[in-house]
């Protein structure tokens, strides 16, 4: 064997370049850790202030009264204010929903992005494009009956206008339930039943309901969850 070639060849290697390469790497590693520190840290601040009821309807009528620009991904983590059950109903009919949005009514929202579809689909059951941080409703009074509660709002220096937004507790975390109100209005309740109708589409018990009776739906619904939070409506 060739000592004197192998001794050559270690010799020749660029030291101070090797050392910087060994550098660059321990620099990235270090800030892929520091990343996941931070991304973890994020993560349980959010779940800590997801598991107070009040806190966490506070923060979802922020984010519903930012009017937000589509190319950002702000928009998209509205989402994850909604419990299980309402984000399995917007993944199942955000297209129908898409299609009652002014800016693109009926066909013109077949001929978008899934993205654009959802957003539009968010705008309507949120009016993030229309509401505003000076009408941005308040936190009134919180009534739990766990795993159930519901929560009352007010437009400022408007108790008139107290109306209520339904949670659920899921695990630790408390979630807004009917997309706090909007998926149970007559325009967007009745459209998507009617739609699913039309394309012979499975209904649910509450798409039946509001095609039997569209006038009565609303407040049966409304009726029918204070009940399950312990209030027991006249």
């Amino acid at each position: 064997m060739n000592h004197h070639g192998l001794s050559r060849r270690v010799r020749g290697v660029s030291w101070p370049g090797f050392l910087f390469l060994i550098m660059v790497m321990a620099i990235f590693v270090m800030a892929r850790q520091l990343s996941n520190r931070e991304k973890i840290k994020a993560k349980k601040y959010f779940t800590a202030q997801m598991s107070d009821p009040r806190t966490m309807v506070r923060l979802y009528l922020i984010e519903s009264s930012i009017n937000h620009d589509y190319k950002s991904d702000r928009w998209g983590k509205i989402i994850g204010f909604m419990s299980n059950d309402d984000q399995s109903w917007f993944e199942e009919n955000f297209r129908l929903i898409a299609s009652m949005n002014r800016y693109m009514e009926g066909h013109i929202s077949m001929a978008v992005t899934e993205r654009e579809q959802r957003f539009g689909a968010m705008q309507v059951l949120t009016g993030f494009d229309r509401n505003g941080k000076k009408n941005r409703p308040l936190v009134s009074t919180i009534e739990l009956n766990d795993p159930y509660g519901v929560v009352f709002i007010h437009h400022p220096g408007r108790p008139d206008t107290l109306r209520p937004i339904f949670i659920i507790r899921e695990g630790k975390q408390w979630k807004i339930r009917r997309f706090g109100g909007s998926r149970d209005e007559t325009r967007i309740a009745h459209g998507i039943a009617e739609a699913r109708n039309l394309k012979d589409l499975p209904l649910s018990k509450d798409e039946r309901a509001i095609l039997e009776n569209p006038r009565r739906y609303k407040e049966g619904k409304r009726t029918e969850m204070m009940a399950q939070c312990g209030i027991h409506e006249q």
